[in-house]
């Protein structure tokens, strides 16, 4: 018999921040006095957009960062060949994405071997079948935008 003392748990601290739905987020931009929906403004093209978000972008490589950058490609493929996690992993300008896709579980312990090399995590849900797509970022190059380092 499971001693009963072991089933129960104690919260030790909780917070819970409630969303704003489009429409409360709009209000409030009128009572504000902020124009929602300026008529007069030119729609930006895809290309105007990617233009903007890059515009200014420099990379400069971190060459203390080739070797764990190795580290952090091989640790991700030990991880998804010993526990059959589906992988891929992407190279990018100025980082290394390591993405696993997988389905609601526990035990993930094993992660932190790779997680050790984070600069950023993303999750992701309900992406290509999977319930959960965790993607592990590690930066090769600084990222500079108008002249001020943002990344890593």
């Amino acid at each position: 018999m499971v001693d009963r003392i072991h089933l129960e748990t104690e919260v030790i601290y909780k917070k819970t921040f409630l969303e704003k739905s489009i429409d409360e987020i709009e209000f409030s931009m009128i009572e504000q006095g902020i124009s929602v929906k300026d008529k007069s403004k030119k729609h930006m093209t895809f290309d105007e957009i990617i233009n903007e978000i890059f515009r200014e972008i420099e990379y400069v490589l971190l060459p203390e960062r080739a070797k764990t950058a190795e580290a952090f490609v091989k640790i991700a493929i030990e991880i998804s060949e010993t526990y059959e996690l589906d992988v891929k992993i992407v190279k990018h300008h100025s980082h290394i994405s390591v993405n696993y896709y997988f389905n609601s579980t526990g035990c993930m312990g094993f992660l932190r071997k790779v997680i050790m090399f984070a600069d950023d995590i993303e999750f992701f849900t309900n992406t290509k079948g999977y319930d959960i797509v965790m993607s592990i970022d590690h930066y090769t190059h600084a990222v500079i935008r108008n002249g001020k380092r943002i990344k890593p």
